[in-house]
């Protein structure tokens, strides 16, 4: 039986589909059979968990609109999963004139690796970031709309590897990361 909850998530995922499938770049991406829009919701949790993409950032100055989509690994491929993470950036993380803060841009990042590593091992163990090296390479121009692409390249027993970009509407790179993150230990 489906809650009030859960109605409001679908309404919510399908308000971000809606708006980026507004946008014509990140149209093809999002008709892409193969990657499927992540069902959680973004908002903070009742213990204090994701309060800064779900409600400090959760406005139309800053982050108004978010969209996890994510593809499962392939053993052809030998990838484990992808996502990919639109984000419609306002006006209110700039640190200069219509300039996306770097602090800013290495949130993104972190978010949409941890985002993968949840998604790519959905075990209920939280995954904590241990080390992100980011790679600025361009000032991403404010309001724009992104997208930050996240890819695992290493697992080893807790310890998942990854790497990410954010990328404009014409595919240029404007900053990388490399990570690693531990899964949480499993509960007594």
């Amino acid at each position: 039986m489906k809650s009030q909850h859960d109605d409001a998530v679908a309404a919510a995922i399908k308000t971000e589909i809606n708006h980026f499938m507004s946008i014509a770049w990140c149209r093809p991406h999002l008709c892409d059979p193969s990657f499927l829009p992540v069902d959680k919701p973004r908002e903070a949790t009742p213990d204090h968990g994701h309060t800064l993409l779900g409600k400090t950032w959760f406005t139309k100055d800053t982050l108004p609109h978010v969209l996890t989509l994510y593809r499962q690994h392939s053993a052809t491929e030998g990838c484990r999963g992808e996502i990919r993470r639109f984000h419609t950036l306002g006006t209110g993380l700039n640190e200069h004139p219509n300039i996306f803060h770097g602090g800013a841009i290495a949130t993104v990042l972190d978010s949409a690796l941890g985002a993968l590593v949840r998604s790519a091992m959905p075990d209920g163990r939280p995954g904590y970031t241990v080390a992100l090296n980011i790679t600025y390479k361009k000032a991403i121009k404010t309001p724009e709309t992104i997208m930050a692409r996240s890819w695992i390249t290493k697992m080893e027993g807790r310890k998942v590897w990854g790497r990410s970009q954010i990328e404009s509407s014409t595919g240029e790179i404007h900053a990388t990361a490399d990570g690693i993150f531990v899964k949480g230990s499993a509960k007594i």
